[in-house]
């Protein structure tokens, strides 16, 4: 199962090669492809009304997954831990994290660095 953040779907979305190599490889070897809130919403929140429709046919073909109390429990337990060691983390990437080990997923993003986790496995979007 892998859990898409928002990096993923807008190189996907742009026809970088690379992510479409690595989306369609994951699809075609029959694995579970999802998104969440955070990611639809900053995807959304950087397109043109036009692509509004194309992107909704894009999200129709992933599982959707909702954030519940103990993942959002779990989120900001990694952002107050973080925040103590030095390096904050904004809530939505505590929030995708948190929700890739609820589904036990492997998060898939071009931003490694912004998930700390030791217990979070990545799969780092290849370079564009």
């Amino acid at each position: 199962m892998y859990l898409l953040d928002t990096s993923a779907l807008v190189d996907w979305l742009n026809g970088v090669p690379s992510a479409a190599e690595l989306l369609s490889r994951l699809a075609q070897g029959r694995h579970t492809l999802a998104v969440c809130s955070i990611s639809v919403a900053e995807t959304y929140s950087g397109l043109a009304e036009d692509d509004w429709p194309a992107a909704d046919r894009v999200f129709a073909a992933f599982e959707y997954w909702d954030v519940d109390a103990e993942t959002a429990k779990r989120a900001g337990r990694y952002r107050y831990v973080y925040a103590r060691r030095g390096q904050p983390l904004p809530v939505t990437d505590t929030l995708m994290a948190s929700l890739a080990i609820a589904n036990d997923a492997t998060l898939v993003t071009g931003n490694i660095k912004d998930f700390p986790m030791p217990e979070l496995r990545l799969e780092k979007l290849p370079p564009a």
